[in-house]
């Protein structure tokens, strides 16, 4: 009889392979009849990966975080394993009930690297089981560090390959501002998705359209248009942190892509732009998307450029 040896078995290069392989693990688990691995993002409940046995879960839906078991099991306020939800009223009440009803339910939280809530790894099944904290919770709590362990490592690489995109971007800048050129751009677009798929991270896409610029050509000539062009470019510059750039992608447009941001916080940062740009008596334009988990920059960046054309129509300005 011939045996092969077993094959190499390679790291996880991605979020996804490591969420799929733990889900892979979890999913003989206690006979429940649904496991997920999820992701916590602002206010929305995502699941990354499911194993689903009983209840024709749709993939890439998502929920309010505050209507999940989960939420109040991250907070301490009932029991990670709960054989007969009936006697937890958290869990029996919560809006995610309306969605798909579960009796019994298994949970642990999920941090990164930091010690920061990512998500969870949970379980449910539509009736009551007879579970075994003292057995469940251990491989629960190896699950979730699994998740935790590969974010963390990510982490700990993110600063040294962030330092060399870097050093690649700036040689490709647009000579007039110092900011990143067009093609400049498209490449941290592509190395800020490359970093979302490995760490499940999310982004904003920013479109800045200078307006008036070719009212102050001709009337008080191209120096004074290029004195605009440059302070804008200035104040883009100053609103940005280390992990940010700033690109100018033709004459009078520039763009912004905000790395690590969930949605609020990039809706305030746009506003922190928009008074900075009011400041410096610079008029633009401002449109922006968001790209979480299951997103992408390239969709993001389509709809702030719908949203910039729509403003023109609207405005009377040439598209």
């Amino acid at each position: 009889m011939t045996v092969k040896a077993p094959p190499v078995v390679a790291p996880f290069s991605t979020l996804e392979q490591a969420v799929e392989a733990v889900a892979e693990l979890l999913a003989p688990l206690a006979g429940m009849g649904l496991w997920m691995v999820t992701k916590v993002e602002g206010d929305q409940w995502i699941p990354l990966a499911v194993r689903d046995r009983r209840y024709g879960f749709v993939r890439g839906a998502t929920f309010d975080w505050r209507s999940t078991p989960c939420v109040h099991m991250v907070a301490g306020e009932a029991p990670c394993v709960a054989g007969d939800v009936g006697r937890v009223p958290v869990y029996a009440d919560c809006g995610l009930q309306q969605h798909f009803r579960f009796a019994a339910f298994a949970g642990h939280p999920i941090h990164n690297g930091h010690g920061e809530l990512f998500g969870t790894v949970c379980g449910f099944h539509p009736e009551p089981l007879d579970l075994d904290p003292v057995e469940l919770l251990p491989r629960l709590g190896a699950a979730a560090r699994v998740v935790t362990t590969y974010l963390a490592h990510e982490e700990l690489i993110e600063d040294t390959r962030r330092r060399a995109e870097r050093a690649e971007l700036e040689s490709r800048t647009d000579p007039m501002t110092g900011v990143l050129n067009r093609r400049g751009w498209e490449l941290a677009m592509e190395q800020e998705q490359a970093r979302i798929a490995r760490t499940g991270s999310s982004a904003a896409v920013v479109l800045v359209d200078l307006d008036g610029l070719k009212r102050v050509n001709d009337s008080e000539g191209h120096d004074a248009g290029d004195a605009l062009i440059h302070r804008l470019a200035r104040v883009l510059t100053t609103q940005t942190r280390s992990r940010d750039v700033v690109a100018r992608l033709g004459g009078d447009e520039f763009a912004m892509l905000l790395g690590g941001v969930e949605h609020n916080v990039a809706a305030q940062v746009v506003d922190r732009i928009r008074g900075a740009l009011a400041r410096a008596h610079v008029d633009a334009t401002l449109t922006w998307s968001w790209a979480g988990v299951l997103g992408s920059l390239e969709e993001a960046l389509a709809e702030a450029d719908l949203l910039l054309i729509e403003h023109k129509k609207r405005h009377g300005r040439p598209a």
